[in-house]
């Protein structure tokens, strides 16, 4: 094996995740692919770190994963070698609570105009609100910039309780209002 692993952990910071792993030795080591699943059986690249190529000493590595997902996060290292071949590390998981993602809006009940706050995201998504009867009765798309803030116009809907529906590729976040 190109790599003796001797370590691999992920640790939360705040809202994000922090992968450190140290390697005993490597040769011929091109890269490690840093692979992330949300279900623990399909998994997709979110980055790339350089290795050392070849050593024989400890060497130190560290990935922060800025954008964790909601819900349980699983993290593997794909250990790549120069002629293409590859092993994978073990798994380690760790837990993002909901808290982490925020999406708050007010005021509640409201009556013209909704005003809508996300924290912590990165990424386009898509705004709808939705009647309780699960008709979708506006859709916009959002950019989200880490701490947005933007407002929706509320006027034309008939009075009532509807939910604000956030989706993206990381967050899928939903808060009820009133409609006065």
């Amino acid at each position: 094996m190109p790599v003796t692993l001797i370590s691999f952990s992920a640790n939360k910071i705040n809202t994000t995740v922090q992968l450190n792993w140290q390697t005993a030795t490597e040769i011929n080591t091109s890269f490690y692919a840093i692979e992330r699943s949300i279900d623990g059986n399909i998994y997709s690249e979110i980055a790339q770190v350089n290795a050392g190529g070849n050593s024989s000493s400890i060497k130190n590595y560290s990935y922060t994963d800025q954008q964790p997902l909601q819900g349980t996060n699983f993290y593997r290292l794909k250990m790549i070698d120069k002629d293409g071949k590859f092993t994978y590390s073990k798994v380690v998981a760790i837990k993002m609570d909901s808290k982490n993602i925020i999406l708050q809006i007010f005021p509640n009940p409201a009556t013209n105009i909704l005003h809508i706050q996300v924290n912590g995201i990165n990424e386009n998504a898509i705004l709808q609100i939705v009647d309780v009867t699960g008709r979708k009765i506006k859709q916009e798309k959002i950019s989200l910039k880490g701490n947005t803030s933007f407002s929706v116009e509320i006027t034309n809907l008939p009075k009532g309780t509807y939910n604000v529906w956030l989706k993206g590729t990381t967050i899928n976040e939903k808060k009820k209002f009133v409609k006065e």
